[in-house]
């Protein structure tokens, strides 16, 4: 059944097309995911599906009666009143219509029109659920990691519970088509989990905005990428879709290097032309007709390879600078409790960091994360017995919120407070971040998330840290960027210490797994993934290598389950082996053996995907 058409959808800002000759449909039971770099147009394009913003040409046809949940990104919070308040909004609101009808029927002269209404309130109020409403909406909040009551007023929650509140109104009438705009944003990991099994399993239609590249993996079979105004449809999963993306980019350089020889042959040509033509005062007619040929042919070539240049991506190579610890333990925490009002957050917990580590905090929203990351800050230091960090340690952190000291100055005077700079010397700094030299000039306070983030990273490469501490670094990131964090925090030489509901960047990055739970902190050495699968008996379908794999009841483990893990460990080593040597052969202008390869990659990660699904099934 067809829910929405777009024909031919183009909008423009400021006379520049922000996309163009959009054309597809949305379908009964479709899982869609909404992808692109920030500024891309994405959430513009959901405001035109909305009736929110008219589009400059084209045009979006909804099907009579269809309903659509929608959560936006971003909510202006003003209101007054208590969870039920505003979750069951719109059923208070039928059950009001209903209280006044029936103290109209004591006192109407036309009893029938008033039960005709009545009777018209309560089919709405049935068919969308209403007596079983509010066990719904308790339900759906204790999944996304909400302890609050319905009578809680919304005035003591936080900003990300109170988004949640809007999340769990849409999810409770089961729209015809939901429509979420970064829904993971304010979720635990526990929350995720559970988000993206609803998700899989919606009877409905999802449109998801997303950077969460295990969400999209996980729940969505279709993918519309936005970028410099081109869309592209793609039916299939998220990984599979990275493998032709990277195929499409190498065949662009494999272009892009023919058409650079081409051009190099060519002006060489046009050169020994021109010295013939000018070595007598009439050149023969031939050589100026093939010098002519020759510069037509310079031209062409040198417009083609402008145009993929438009197209070609940045590469950044960010080398985040650090050191290492003079000795061994980076951070020891010993007997340490902590307490907010009258509730314990932490008691007598115990654990070290070691040098040159990568760690993972995780818990539950409210678990204390952020809390053990102030008093680390805070109270950290070679002579605090409870919070020791080694002396030689050199701290840097990331938080949530991105603060400079001089946000109502430029970038370069941010940067040169750093250290002792000049004006080049400033820009040589950031220039490997993506920073051109005309940025340098740009207010600090219409900086981007990702751009602070850049910012953040150029000061803490330049100070030489060798202890990062970072608080969910990928928020407002897209993907590209957190690509790019990904591949700077893995040759990191110092110690990391995240706390990250991202569980693919968590895979990528991390090492051990520090889990907060009942006021104490648990250790398990190796991914995200491993720690979810052992501790809540599921199998994401993405991760990276299962190394350093323990499980209890090993008693009720079958030898077909030790076949896939061994299959999947086997594969995931020689997955990431293809993407190093893919990576080598580009950086060599190898690019038919670089394509070669992602054929190799795509049918590993096939077999993956059933391994994966065989072994989840089995558990």
């Amino acid at each position: 059944m067809n829910l929405i058409t777009i024909n031919n959808l183009t909008h423009s800002f400021s006379e520049e097309p922000l996309f163009e000759n959009i054309s597809v449909d949305i379908n009964k039971g479709d899982k869609i995911g909404l992808i692109g770099p920030n500024g891309a147009g994405k959430s513009t394009l959901l405001k035109i599906i909305l009736g929110q913003l008219q589009s400059t040409e084209g045009k979006v046809s909804t099907t009579p009666d269809i309903s659509i949940g929608y959560v936006p990104q971003m909510l202006a919070f003003n209101r007054i009143g208590t969870i039920n308040d505003v979750i069951l909004e719109d059923y208070l609101r039928i059950q009001q219509n209903m209280n006044m009808l029936e103290e109209q029927m004591a006192n109407t002269k036309d009893l029938d029109k008033v039960l005709a209404d009545y009777q018209k309130c309560q089919d709405k109020f049935e068919a969308l659920g209403g007596w079983e409403a509010q066990d719904r909406a308790l339900s759906l909040l204790r999944r996304l990691g909400m302890e609050n009551d319905l009578d809680t007023d919304i005035s003591v929650l936080s900003g990300g519970e109170q988004s949640l509140l809007y999340f769990v109104k849409a999810l409770l009438y089961q729209p015809d088509l939901l429509i979420l705009d970064e829904p993971g944003n304010h979720l635990d990991f526990i929350g995720l989990a559970w988000l993206e099994q609803f998700l899989r399993g919606y009877p409905g239609a999802v449109l998801v905005i997303s950077h969460n590249r295990y969400l999209l993996e996980k729940v969505t079979d279709e993918l519309w990428h936005i970028e410099r105004g081109q869309f592209n449809h793609w039916k299939g999963k998220y990984s599979q879709y990275r493998i032709q993306l990277l195929q499409s980019q190498l065949q662009q350089k494999k272009a892009i290097d023919h058409l650079d020889k081409s051009i190099h042959e060519t002006t060489s040509e046009v050169k020994q032309l021109q010295a013939r033509a000018s070595s007598s005062y009439n050149p023969p007619v031939g050589v100026l007709k093939l010098l002519n040929t020759a510069k037509v042919k310079l031209k062409q070539l040198q417009e083609e390879r402008n145009k993929l240049n438009i197209h070609q991506e940045s590469a950044i190579k960010i080398n985040l600078q650090g050191q290492k610890h003079r000795s061994d333990i980076a951070l020891k925490v010993q007997e340490y409790s902590f307490c907010y009002s009258d509730k314990t957050i932490f008691k007598d917990i115990n654990f070290e960091v070691f040098s040159s580590e990568r760690v993972a905090l995780i818990g539950a929203n409210g678990s204390g994360k952020s809390t053990l990351i102030r008093e680390i800050l805070d109270k950290g230091d070679w002579e605090n017995s409870l919070i020791r960090l080694n002396p030689s340690t050199k701290l840097g952190y990331i938080g949530q919120d991105i603060k400079f000291d001089t946000e109502d100055g430029t970038i370069e005077e941010e940067v040169r407070t750093w250290g002792s700079l000049s004006q080049s010397q400033a820009f040589n700094v950031m220039a490997p971040y993506q920073f051109d030299y005309q940025e340098m000039n740009k207010s600090i306070k219409l900086l981007s998330g990702g751009e602070r983030q850049r910012l953040q990273l150029a000061k803490l490469s330049y100070l030489e840290t060798n202890f990062l501490i970072l608080d969910e670094p990928t928020n407002h990131l897209d993907i590209k960027s957190r690509e790019i964090l990904e591949d700077c925090l893995k040759d990191y030489p110092g110690t990391l210490f995240i706390v990250s509901h991202d569980r693919y960047f968590l895979d990528r990055v991390i090492e051990r797994v520090l889990f907060i739970e009942e006021e104490k902190i648990h250790s398990f050495y190796g991914s995200f993934t491993d720690f979810f699968r052992k501790r809540y008996q599921q199998l994401p379908h993405m991760g990276n290598r299962l190394h350093n794999r323990r499980r209890t009841n090993t008693e009720d483990k079958t030898f077909q389950d030790q076949s896939w893990e061994t299959k999947i460990t086997q594969w995931e080593v020689e997955k990431e082996d293809l993407q190093r040597e893919i990576d080598s052969l580009t950086l060599k202008n190898k690019f038919t053996e670089a394509l070669a390869m992602t054929n190799r990659l795509s049918k590993l990660q096939k077999k993956l995907d059933i391994a994966y699904s065989q072994w989840d099934h089995e558990l």
